[in-house]
């Protein structure tokens, strides 16, 4: 499918949270089994859609961060250190074609595993970065971030 200039295409604003603990280990969400949820099954990063009732991004952040965890940080505590761009037709359905999905990455650390209470997806699991970029099992944007954020992009 021939992609289409990016200014015409209707945008998808995702927002996903880097959660590392205290001895740098990625506390990675196993994503659901259930039919209609995006990369079923894998390993990736916490967060969701920015909703209409969202502030602002980093709102939409710390919402999805306290349904999916449990965990209520502040802005202190996460900071935003990457965007990702990139047109998908994996969205077809609910955008009439192509979209412009947009991924704000950001990063929260010395988050205790016990602290996590899952509401979201199967569980939680501490990988290193050598795990993560090994694994056939994390998701291709928790990939990338992941190994961004290991160059020190932030």
């Amino acid at each position: 499918m021939p992609e289409r200039d990016e200014s015409t295409l209707p945008e998808l604003h995702v927002v996903n949270a880097l959660l590392i603990d205290p001895s740098g280990l990625n506390l990675l969400q196993r994503r659901d089994d259930k039919p209609g949820i995006e990369s079923r099954n894998k390993l990736g990063l916490w967060g969701g859609a920015v909703e209409p009732g969202d502030a602002s991004i980093d709102d939409a952040m710390l919402r999805e961060i306290r349904e999916e965890t449990g965990l209520e940080l502040s802005l202190d505590e996460i900071r935003k250190f990457a965007e990702y761009r990139r047109v998908t037709d994996r969205f077809a359905k609910r955008f009439g074609g192509q979209v412009l999905k947009i991924n704000y990455l950001y990063v929260a650390y010395g988050i205790q595993q016990g602290s996590i209470v899952v509401h979201e997806g199967q569980g939680c699991e501490p990988l290193s970065n050598q795990q993560v970029a090994a694994s056939e099992d994390c998701t291709r944007t928790t990939k990338l971030a992941v190994y961004d954020h290991s160059l020190g992009w932030e």
